[in-house]
């Protein structure tokens, strides 16, 4: 039986870095997989942000292997108002001076979707008066998940609607065009993007019964997309996944399970429906994950994710 118990308080937003060592063939089931060694270095970072309470984003670094843990982060108070954030984007970091960051992304506070920009100072500290919450527009409490695509100069936003309805904006000049949408996403629970290129963007999906699939959506017109399982069972615990980049074809995944507020680390090898390899580094420890939302924490200077 699940534990629905939630812990209240404590930092609002959880950030991480993530370093691992590679790639190889490993059994299929989340969670009790066992581990294996690893071959085809691989090191790279990721940022995924955890809401809780106070509206606060703090970065951590967790290192993968045999025991994924995290050590000691930093934080930056007040970003949010507490208690209202649904749903984010990922979100880019980037350096606004020799002491600053600047970081923006999309997130839903309440029903509202808002492009979200602070800067931070080095050692986290928000700068005074560069919290910024700019509307796009309302109508988002019925999407149960919202991913960002940027591939080069393209621009691409999905949302999954609670009705099972997928849609797809692309984004020009700051303005929201082109929506379409394609239906039968019903029992998806949570996704995140695993691919991008020119001519497609794909997502790796959850279903309640636990199935893993993914969900490759061509950029030409109409909207088809292409579903593929991965896994059929075992994944139904998960609420989130974070995903990064990992060598030429590979994934590092990051999935949540919110009721018991933890996190177990994967190494996913280039998407192939049930032959795709996956490498389980275990349960990451030094931290609990309750929040209502996650995301990756990039930089427009990280290769496009390519897991398909």
């Amino acid at each position: 039986m699940r534990n629905s118990r939630r812990i209240r308080g404590g930092a609002a937003l959880l950030g991480v870095a993530l370093l691992t060592g590679g790639l190889v063939a490993g059994p299929a089931d989340a969670k009790t997989e066992g581990s294996a060694g690893t071959t085809n270095a691989c090191q790279q970072q990721i940022g995924m942000t955890s809401y809780w309470d106070t509206g606060s984003v703090d970065w951590y670094t967790v290192i993968a292997g045999s025991h994924p843990a995290v050590s000691a982060g930093r934080t930056a108070a007040n970003v949010y108002p507490p208690n209202t954030l649904k749903l984010s984007g990922s979100f880019t970091g980037l350096p606004s001076s020799v002491a600053t960051v600047a970081h923006q992304g999309y997130v839903v506070l309440g029903s509202k979707m808002y492009i979200s920009k602070w800067a931070a100072e080095k050692d986290g500290t928000v700068v005074p008066g560069s919290v910024q919450l700019v509307t796009v527009g309302g109508g988002w409490d019925r999407y149960k998940a919202f991913v960002n695509s940027a591939y080069k100069t393209r621009q691409t936003n999905y949302g999954l609607r609670d009705d099972g309805l997928l849609f797809r904006w692309t984004i020009l000049n700051g303005r929201w065009t082109a929506v379409q949408s394609a239906g039968g996403f019903g029992s998806v629970k949570t996704m995140a993007l695993l691919s991008q290129t020119a001519t497609y963007d794909s997502f790796l999906a959850i279903t309640g019964g636990g199935a893993l699939y993914t969900i490759r959506v061509p950029l030409s017109s109409p909207m088809k997309p292409v579903v593929k399982p991965v896994r059929t069972s075992t994944w139904q615990a998960f609420d989130q996944l974070v995903i990064t980049p990992c060598g030429k074809l590979g994934t590092l995944l990051f999935a949540i399970d919110r009721d018991l507020q933890v996190g177990y680390l994967y190494a996913v090898g280039h998407a192939n429906g049930l032959a795709t390899v996956m490498q389980p580094f275990g349960r990451v420890t030094g931290a609990v994950f309750p929040a209502q939302a996650d995301f990756r924490f990039t930089s427009d200077l990280n290769p496009p994710l390519n897991g398909e």
